[in-house]
């Protein structure tokens, strides 16, 4: 039964709500002989961009004691040892129901009388699609933008989607890119080629933006080579930090265009388009003018509750074409990131704890996706700090793996799945032996409800594949019975080869 005053689109994850729907209806008929099994979803509250429903099973079946409640959402947990003889199965799906309700920020309860059957319910949150973002056009960041035209620019940063972002910000307004990855291979770009200024991110492996910053002023023959930190840490002694390393001046992410021309134009001394010596390739030409972009690029961008659409496409001067795949990568590659956090906090190690969350707070910014960027410098302000309790890190924790869970979910229900781009040139299948281990690997993770698991597997194989898209589409959707699917398939193909 559906409320009837439920109508419109909703956005939320319908991978995990229609896993835990199956769960709780298949646990309601294998143990209902005689009578019926219910499934309703009812309306409890709404605003302008939420709504909060409950969904219920019902069922006339044996029921449970009131022990016996209090146990069954536990880890192979059943009513007695001759419930597990008579109806089988180990009582998993309710466990793994709870932890995928948790994830999505609701709750889960059971009422229930020994005789008289159970009631199995829970409420979670959706957003509510408004219609399409308005349209934004493309235009110049800030006054200061064009004194920047014709200048060469050495980029380092060490994430793809703030490469890009930054890259089309700054080529947008005809400055030349060259990219570097981190500190090491920054120094030795400068090495091989003249810049006329340094965009350096400070948290990077291998050599981060400080080391490289003291490394080139040593050098000598930087001395007059404007250095502009780029870092989503802004806290208070941050600016000291960097002006003692050697840097020029400081620009805060998520970029923000306006600042970072004004910043440019303070430092960066160019001769202009006229007689420049330093367009290169990467420049405005290979840069398409904003009323050139592709139909793709012009379609109307959908709705994406917890993200600020405008305000993104701003950023990338209103390219939907670039905005979508920097989404569809978010999702695809970030997705594990909250559980990997977490693995790094229980071994210890704050520093990778840190610097992931870290790296998730500045794409979250540069995506304009509000929620999460908040949830993750909640979090970030709290990871390295030895006065603050477990517990707090905990809730701080808990709140960014439900709010990434949420954005990841909203990606997907609104753009096609990145496996979907992939060409059949560019598709490069799991070798035989390989495929048939990950298959193995998976179809336990799966019955275990261990998608962290499986995320560190997806990110152990080889990129180009289709069938690691797929699995990785899989894991972010939380999707247990499409992974077994999967391994199945994944197992079946490689005996055919």
């Amino acid at each position: 039964a559906v409320d009837p005053d439920l109508s419109g689109m909703l956005v939320g994850d319908p991978l995990r709500l229609g896993q835990i729907l199956t769960n709780l209806s298949n646990n309601a008929v294998k143990f209902t002989d005689a009578g019926e099994v219910k499934v309703a979803v009812r309306l409890i509250e709404k605003s302008a961009d939420e709504i909060r429903l409950r969904f219920e099973v019902r069922d006339t079946g044996i029921g449970m004691t009131e022990e016996q409640r209090a146990h069954v959402f536990e880890s192979f947990s059943q009513a007695d040892t001759s419930t597990t003889r008579k109806y089988g199965g180990t009582g998993l799906g309710l466990a793994i129901s709870r932890r995928l309700v948790d994830i999505m920020g609701g709750r889960i309860g059971v009422d229930s009388e020994p005789g008289k059957g159970s009631r199995f319910h829970f409420t979670l949150a959706f957003g509510r699609v408004q219609g399409p973002a308005p349209e934004t056009r493309p235009k110049s960041a800030s006054p200061a933008a064009g004194l920047a035209r014709g200048a060469r620019l050495l980029l380092v940063e060490d994430n793809e989607i703030n490469q890009q972002v930054a890259r089309e910000i700054l080529e947008g307004e005809g400055v030349s890119v060259t990219i570097a990855g981190n500190g090491r291979e920054a120094l030795e770009a400068l090495e091989k080629a003249p810049f006329d200024g340094v965009l350096m991110d400070i948290q990077m492996p291998e050599m981060d933006g400080i080391e490289a910053t003291r490394a080139l002023r040593r050098a000598g023959r930087f001395d007059d080579l404007p250095v502009i930190a780029m870092t989503a840490n802004a806290m208070a002694g941050d600016r000291e930090r960097c002006l003692e390393a050697g840097m020029n001046d400081y620009v805060s992410k998520p970029i923000d265009p306006e600042q970072l021309f004004r910043v440019l134009e303070r430092w960066v001394k160019t001769k202009g388009v006229e007689g420049d010596s330093h367009l290169a390739e990467s420049g405005p030409a290979a840069t398409p003018a904003p009323g050139n972009r592709s139909d793709a690029a012009q379609e109307t961008f959908p709705s994406l509750p917890g993200f600020d659409v405008q305000e993104a496409l701003s950023r990338v001067r209103g390219n939907r074409e670039l905005y979508g795949r920097l989404l569809r990568d978010l999702a695809q590659e970030h997705a594990g990131d909250a559980h990997a956090v977490k693995d790094a906090l229980a071994g210890k190690d704050t520093e990778l704890a840190h610097r992931l969350v870290h790296t998730l707070k500045g794409l979250a910014g540069n995506l304009s996706a509000t929620r999460l960027h908040q949830a993750a410098r909640e979090l970030d302000a709290l990871v390295r700090d030895p006065s603050v309790g477990a517990e707090e890190r905990r809730r701080a924790l808990e709140a960014l793996e439900r709010t990434l869970a949420e954005a990841v979910a909203t990606i997907n229900a609104a753009l096609p799945p990145l496996s979907a781009q992939r060409t059949a040139e560019e598709d490069v299948p799991l070798p035989a032996e390989l495929a048939a281990e990950a298959a193995a690997k998976i179809r336990d993770a799966a019955e275990l409800g261990d998608v962290s698991a499986i995320q560190a597997l997806a990110e152990s194989l080889p990129p180009d594949s289709r069938q690691v898209d797929e699995l990785k589409r899989l894991v972010a959707g939380f999707d247990l019975d499409g992974l077994r699917r999967f391994a199945d398939a994944l197992e079946g193909k490689s005996c055919d080869e």
